[in-house]
């Protein structure tokens, strides 16, 4: 058995990584389980009526249409359906863009 496993959360949109624990395998289960939607917005997934959730298993996920990290509300009306690699390209582009800026600065997001 593994111990002391240290366990991140990856913010796609900032590249930042939010610590979770620093323990077994099951310990990161446990607080990943205790907070489900936080970790994997399986509430908007839920609820998301426009699409075949089928797709989500074939190489697609909801986007946001605004940003979250840019203000983008988490609400169904701000998500698409995005191929993987296109989402992680455009969040990746995103986090590259904003990386260190201060909260609150301006930013205009291109596409690289």
């Amino acid at each position: 058995m593994i111990k002391d496993e240290i366990f991140y959360f990856l913010n796609i949109e900032t590249g930042e990584l939010e610590y979770i624990t620093n323990g077994e395998f099951d310990q990161f289960v446990e607080i990943l389980l205790g907070d489900i939607n936080y970790f994997t917005g399986s509430t908007l997934i839920q609820k998301y009526s426009d699409i075949d959730k089928e797709m989500l298993s074939q190489g697609y996920r909801l986007s946001p249409i605004k940003p979250f990290v840019l203000g983008g509300e988490y609400v169904n009306q701000n998500l698409f359906l995005n191929k993987y690699i296109d989402n992680l390209e455009l969040n990746s582009s995103i986090a590259l863009q904003i990386y260190g800026l201060p909260d609150g600065q301006k930013v205009i997001i291109e596409k690289i």
